[in-house]
């Protein structure tokens, strides 16, 4: 037997807490067990009675001899990051947007709408994935931009029609996504979209308060707030799932409570139906570290009964829609991306969608992207690879795949998240 690189030890009050990372297992050990670990003396856990043993070897605390815990690791990130079963489409109907706010990284100048000829190729893209692919089972379909909305009749629609009609040939269940900021919609496209498909989810944004936000996404003689909260309202009540994302700054931040006031008005039994995300602007993020008031936010909104989404941070099991080779993004262009935390200029694209509703992938740079994670031999001998896998693999590239760490190999912070992750799984021992 040999002790597993995987393991973290944290002390929690007088209780001594062990965490396996690859299989993500939690025990409370004694000292003996602890020091053993620590110092890597596999006789001494040998001599351990054969229930200590059976229960660490269990939690892959300790592993057998021929057991190669790196090939174990890159085979879970394959069989995540190359599932065959499932394909990831995201349309960005349009680069236009009819808000302006400050810190978007996209271009919205020109008539950047995608025409009825890119609908069709889509499509017949979509046709190919579904009835021509062997093991397809889920085919999510989701809506970017720009503002998807600015294209509901024209690529909305027509798309989310189709998609439907040939997933129920091959009974796969509809999927459909929309990232907007929540200003075009109202009750007539909700009903249409509804009359498709109930199974429809929406990520909408807030910048701040109703003052902050404002400020920032400016409408004709109306508040936008009032205009996003509103439509809010309307998608819940059709048990349409939420993720209200909310940008904070250091700016901001002291108001996010009155957000919280404001959804508490709404009726609690559709309130499940809406998630909050807290996100703190990557500008802002540079300079502050706001972690503290952001928990006391996070305990408000838990208080009024509002759901926060998780923020558990596991980069292997959940990992980034980008990191996985069956996902593509279609630009109104055409042009084929990978990722939507980026500018999707032309230059930088993955490949494109011909007429014959085939994608046609630069081969080198998404082989480039599927490696990128094991490239990085200081990730390989962290003992937190197995939740972070050396972040997504956008940043991985832009890297150069140079060997850097997210978390600049601050230890405190690698206990900090370990300890996050036992938190949302054991609250009630925490609370002891």
């Amino acid at each position: 037997m040999k002790i597993s690189k995987y393991n973290s030890i944290i002390k929690i009050g007088c209780k001594n807490l062990l965490y396996n990372s690859l299989s993500d297992c939690f025990a409370l050990a004694e000292n003996t067990i602890i020091n053993a670990i620590r110092n890597k003396d596999i006789h001494s856990i040998e001599n351990s009675v054969s229930s200590t043993i059976s229960t660490l070897k269990q939690g892959g605390f300790i592993i057998d001899d021929e057991t190669n815990e790196q090939n174990i690791l890159e085979n879970l990130i394959k069989k995540i990051d190359y599932n065959e079963n499932e394909f990831i489409l995201t349309v960005n109907p349009t680069m236009n947007c009819n808000l302006k706010c400050w810190y978007c990284y996209e271009n919205h100048q020109g008539n950047m709408y995608m025409s009825s000829t890119i609908v069709q190729y889509i499509q017949k893209f979509i046709t190919k994935k579904v009835l021509e692919t062997h093991g397809i089972k889920r085919f999510y379909l989701g809506f970017f931009g720009g503002e998807p909305f600015l294209c509901f009749n024209s690529v909305i629609m027509p798309l989310i029609t189709h998609y439907i009609k040939v997933c129920k040939t091959k009974n796969i269940p509809p999927y459909i996504s929309f990232t907007t900021n929540g200003t075009l919609l109202n009750k007539e496209k909700i009903d249409k979209l509804i009359e498709s498909t109930n199974n429809l989810s929406f990520q909408i944004t807030l910048d701040g308060c109703k003052e902050d936000h404002d400020s920032i996404r400016n409408l004709p003689n109306q508040s936008s707030y009032d205009v996003i909260l509103r439509n809010i309202n309307l998608l819940i009540n059709k048990k349409c799932y939420v993720t209200l994302r909310i940008n904070y700054t250091h700016k901001n931040i002291s108001n996010l409570s009155s957000i919280i006031n404001d959804l508490s008005s709404m009726p609690y039994e559709y309130r499940k139906y809406l998630y909050l995300d807290f996100q703190q602007i990557w500008q802002d993020a540079s300079k502050y570290n706001l972690k503290d008031k952001i928990n006391i936010v996070y305990e408000y909104a838990i208080k009024n009964k509002i759901n926060i989404s998780s923020n558990n941070f596991d980069r292997v099991r959940k990992s980034c829609y980008a990191d996985k080779k069956n996902q593509a993004i279609i630009n109104y262009n055409g042009d084929v991306f990978k990722c939507t935390a980026r500018d999707f200029l032309h230059e930088k694209r993955y490949g494109y969608l011909n007429e014959l509703g085939e994608i046609i992938w630069d081969t080198p740079l998404l082989t480039q992207r599927m490696q990128s994670k094991f490239s990085n031999t200081s990730c390989q001998a962290c003992r937190i690879a197995p939740l972070c896998s050396g972040n997504c693999s956008q940043v991985r590239i832009e890297k150069n795949n140079n060997n850097y760490c997210i978390l600049n190999y601050d230890e405190n912070k690698k206990d900090s998240i370990i300890l996050s992750r036992f938190e949302n799984k054991y609250k009630t021992l925490v609370s002891r």
